[in-house]
């Protein structure tokens, strides 16, 4: 009996190894980040977009999740986090469009879309750091699969 429970847990241990290297996402690296600011066709919704490109398409089999803070000159600081998930009219792009305002949350005040557009602006950005993982980040501990910091944007 004793051997019995001594080969069940071995080979719990050999398939969760197996689980747990099959569910491994594939290791992105961050190759540019850049504030776009001619994409809006009119709406203003779209003043102010951030392309960030990889090292590869991402998200092919599955998302990514991605944190983000930029501080402006004036010291106006946005942070947020998001899913970057497969683009379905470009899969081979191995960059993404996300809209600053998108970062926004409940926290922030009134009037932050304006604050977006008035200071995070090309050649205005003191910083930006960029963080890209596997899964959602629960308690803000966990290391990174990729980071990288810009200055002087």
């Amino acid at each position: 009996m004793k051997q019995l429970k001594r080969h069940g847990l071995i080979a719990a241990l050999i398939l969760g190894a197996f689980w747990l290297t099959g569910c491994e996402k594939e290791p992105v690296e961050i190759v540019s980040v850049q504030l776009l600011t001619d994409t809006d066709r009119g709406s203003g919704n779209f003043a102010r977009v951030l392309e960030i490109c990889l090292d590869h398409p991402v998200a092919i089999k599955s998302p990514y999740y991605h944190t983000l803070s930029v501080v402006s000159n004036e010291g106006y600081e946005l942070k947020g986090g998001s899913w970057i998930r497969h683009m379905a009219s470009d899969p081979k792009n191995p960059c993404q469009l996300r809209n600053l305002y998108l970062y926004l949350g409940k926290e922030d005040p009134p009037g932050s879309r304006q604050l977006i557009d008035e200071y995070l602006r090309p050649g205005n950005i003191k910083q930006l750091e960029i963080k890209l993982y596997a899964e959602e980040p629960e308690t803000g501990r966990e290391t990174p699969m990729a980071a990288k910091i810009y200055r002087n944007l």
